[in-house]
């Protein structure tokens, strides 16, 4: 496992209401790497992220909704861009579900959302999915107290591929019978692992009934797999290599948000 250094990230979200149990709401989000690294005069933005999302609220237990958003990630320099920082683009479709119920002061809730992620940049499809389907879900626990506009909460994340290659049952088997003679075929589903895990404390407080900002610490747990053809790899379909690429960070958040 690789450790990746402290992360700063940044939050914003307005949130109007439409009509009864109907909101729509705008996030943004600015994160920074390896905060414990720092360096004047260097740039440190890791990503970008801003998108909107409708909800509704069927019941006092249950809300669904869904929402676009577009998230760019400031890489690093490499031989193509002439060593310089490059931007890569992403666009991100999500549905979800959230179910919630409250004892006293505390609040338990169960999400779940499936999530697709496009990609803009050119890859190779037999080493990457361009559209790639993720299924995340999420247990939360909140504690209000109910005589301070203070809330403290907790949550588990679990992130679960849903069309991920997998090189050891597929990818030489389609190569062979497809790439050669129809270059673009798209590698059938297959693979499907847990990818990310995370957990989260925080707090929360009310200034009043419209703003309210938000402090947390996170753990992340990202469990990736990187496939990767050798340039033999047309002559003989066994030669390529998977790496596993482990790495955990820690992140510390603020946020603020707004509704009306």
């Amino acid at each position: 496992s690789v450790a990746r250094g402290a992360l700063l990230t940044f939050n914003g979200e307005v949130e109007k209401k439409l009509a009864r149990g109907l909101n729509l709401s705008a996030e943004a989000e600015v994160r920074m790497k390896e905060m414990t690294n720092f360096r004047p005069g260097v740039n440190h933005l890791k990503l970008i992220e801003v998108g909107t999302k409708l909800s509704y609220k069927i019941c006092d237990y249950v809300k669904v909704g869904g929402g676009y958003f577009y998230r760019a990630y400031l890489k690093d320099g490499k031989e193509s861009t002439g060593w310089e920082n490059y931007w890569e683009h992403r666009h991100i479709v999500v549905v979800e579900a959230v179910a919630s119920y409250k004892v006293s002061n505390w609040k338990f809730s169960l999400r779940v959302r499936p999530e697709l992620t496009i990609r803009t940049d050119s890859i190779c499809e037999l080493e990457k999915v361009r559209n790639f389907a993720e299924l995340r879900t999420r247990l939360q626990v909140e504690y209000d107290f109910a005589s301070k506009p203070f809330e403290i909460f907790a949550y588990t994340e679990m992130f679960n591929t849903l069309n991920a290659i997998d090189p050891n049952e597929t990818l030489n088997e389609v190569y062979r019978l497809n790439w050669e003679k129809n270059p673009g075929y798209s590698v059938p589903w297959s693979g499907q692992y847990v990818n990310n895990v995370r957990a989260a404390v925080g707090f929360s407080y009310r200034f009043d009934k419209r703003n309210s900002i938000k402090v947390y610490y996170r753990f992340d747990y990202d469990i990736g797999r990187d496939i990767h053809l050798n340039k033999n790899y047309a002559n003989n379909f066994k030669e390529f290599t998977v790496t596993r690429e482990n790495e955990f960070s820690h992140m510390l958040g603020i946020g603020y948000a707004y509704s009306f």
